[in-house]
């Protein structure tokens, strides 16, 4: 993209690095910090109703899946033999 003539290139690529350090640093901060940050304030505790419900609705929803699919499979298998 090229730059406004008002700014002098030695300035903009400067603030592209200040930029893009930034932006590198925000993400290796965030990414190495966020799932320890998470653990340590434990929204979800293991104990909690909600916890338990959402892993049982999933649990649901996977076999639901699941049940789809080897349905399609023998429709299939049953279609070529």
């Amino acid at each position: 993209m090229p730059c406004s003539p008002q700014i002098p290139t030695k300035d903009a690529h400067l603030l592209n690095f200040h930029v893009a350090g930034i932006v590198c640093l925000t993400l290796l901060i965030n990414g190495t910090l966020a799932g320890a940050f998470y653990k340590w304030i434990k929204p979800y505790p293991d104990t909690s109703p909600f916890k338990i419900r959402l892993f049982k609705k999933s649990l649901e929803v996977l076999q639901m899946e699941m049940a789809e699919t080897q349905h399609a499979l023998k429709v299939r298998r049953a279609r070529g033999a």
